[in-house]
C-alpha cells in the first residue's frame, strides 16, 4: 500500500488541512503568526500542516485550544 493510502498518513494529511483551514478562519494572516502565538516552532507547524509530522497529544490539544475547535473536528476528513 503506498504511503499516502495508509490510514495514519491519511489522518495526518486531513489533520494538516483542517489545521490550515482553521488557522485562516480564525483570522491569522500567516502560519508563522499562528506558530508565534502558540509557541510552536514554524518548522514543526509546517510539518504538521503538510501531514509529515508526528504529533503529540499535548501539541494537538494546544492547537485545538488556540483555534477554539474540538480535536475530533481537526481529524475529520476536510469538507469539500
Amino acid at each position: 500500500m503506498p504511503e499516502q493510502e495508509k490510514p495514519d498518513a491519511v489522518l495526518l494529511v486531513n489533520l494538516g488541512k483542517n489545521i490550515a483551514y482553521f488557522i485562516h478562519r480564525r483570522g491569522y494572516k500567516t502560519f508563522e503568526e499562528f506558530a508565534w502565538a502558540t509557541d510552536i516552532s514554524k518548522t514543526t507547524l509546517s510539518r504538521i500542516i503538510r501531514g509529515k509530522g508526528d504529533l503529540r497529544i499535548s501539541k494537538l490539544t494546544k492547537i485545538a485550544k488556540a483555534l477554539n475547535v474540538k480535536i475530533d473536528r481537526l481529524i475529520q476528513p476536510p469538507k469539500k
